[in-house]
């Protein structure tokens, strides 16, 4: 983050939300990605918005929060429109 290249630290951040997610730690995984998510949107990295958004609302499933993940999975629909 120190460098300053936002969209480096947010695919470092999508990495390591992915790793988390892997290992069951859902909330870490949310945080990381949702954090990921914002980045890439400042930056307008779209194909990235769209992988996070994939990777967040997977998270929200493991932690039982299905219509929030549906919301998400449908915007990455509409994103990728665009």
């Amino acid at each position: 983050r120190s460098r300053g290249d936002r969209r480096e630290t947010a695919n470092a951040l999508h990495t390591w939300g992915m790793n988390e997610q892997g290992l069951g730690r859902w909330k870490a995984a949310i945080q990381l990605l949702q954090e990921s998510l914002d980045t890439r949107r400042a930056v307008g990295d779209r194909r990235g918005t769209v992988d996070s958004m994939v990777g967040l609302a997977f998270a929200l499933q493991g932690c039982g929060q299905f219509e929030e993940a549906e919301r998400l999975e449908r915007q990455s629909v509409a994103t990728v429109a665009l």
